[in-house]
């Protein structure tokens, strides 16, 4: 099966809610630093880790802390989605509210769609690219679920009085670890037979050659 690439549009929404808390946005076509109202560079995430420890955006944002940031109306890049509008009711609400997006996004669309537990017919290519855009990202989410655990069992305080239940926090740890598991063995398989087709081909060749009859001397004219 040829190797697919990420596409452009996944990169950029992934680096997006990676960097959410470094007012780090995107169109599907650039990666743009609101605080520093500049683009990014994107090719490489070593390009956008690169940007965001330089003084200028640190301090960017150290001011941006300090101040309310401009409303977005309407806008899908917004850092605290549902917020762009209104004003907290509640100290903490913003917060709470981002608790829950995050929780709700690890549990749905990353352990939800790789267990694909609700049976969805998902074509081949987009599955790889899942699968390996999840590995690409494990470290990240782990560590997102680990700082978390402290909310585990607690019940979720929607600001907009929606009934959410509770954190589920270990058990998203327990399935990302599961999914970790499986999928890293998957691709070492895939792997070892690739390189075993490969070195099937080679003695296929080699093979080849041995049969190939002797050609006959030079008849001798009497």
């Amino acid at each position: 099966m040829p190797k697919v690439k990420v596409s452009q549009k996944t990169k950029l929404q992934l680096y997006q809610w990676e960097f959410k808390g470094e007012m780090i946005s995107t169109d599907n076509e650039i990666l743009y630093c609101r605080v520093c109202e500049k683009t990014v560079g994107c090719e490489k995430r070593f390009q956008v880790l690169q940007h965001l420890n330089t003084n200028i955006h640190k301090e960017n944002i150290k001011i941006q802390s300090t101040k309310s940031a401009p409303v977005q109306k309407n806008s899908i890049l917004s850092k605290n989605p549902g917020y762009e509008q209104i004003c907290e009711r509640c100290p903490g609400d913003i917060g709470r509210y981002n608790d829950i997006i995050q929780h709700e996004t690890l549990r749905v669309a990353v352990c939800g769609m790789l267990e694909n537990e609700t049976s969805l017919t998902i074509p081949d290519a987009l599955s790889e690219v899942m699968d390996k855009t999840f590995l690409e990202f494990y470290d990240y989410y782990d560590s997102s679920v680990r700082k978390k655990l402290h909310l585990h069992g607690q019940h979720m305080q929607d600001p907009f009085g929606e009934e959410r239940g509770t954190f589920q926090y270990r058990n998203i740890l327990t399935r990302l670890q599961a999914l970790h598991a499986k999928l890293s063995a998957k691709c070492s398989n895939i792997g070892a037979l690739g390189d075993k087709t490969t070195s099937d081909n080679e003695c296929s060749s080699d093979d080849s050659d041995l049969d190939q009859p002797d050609e006959p001397p030079d008849s001798v004219n009497s």
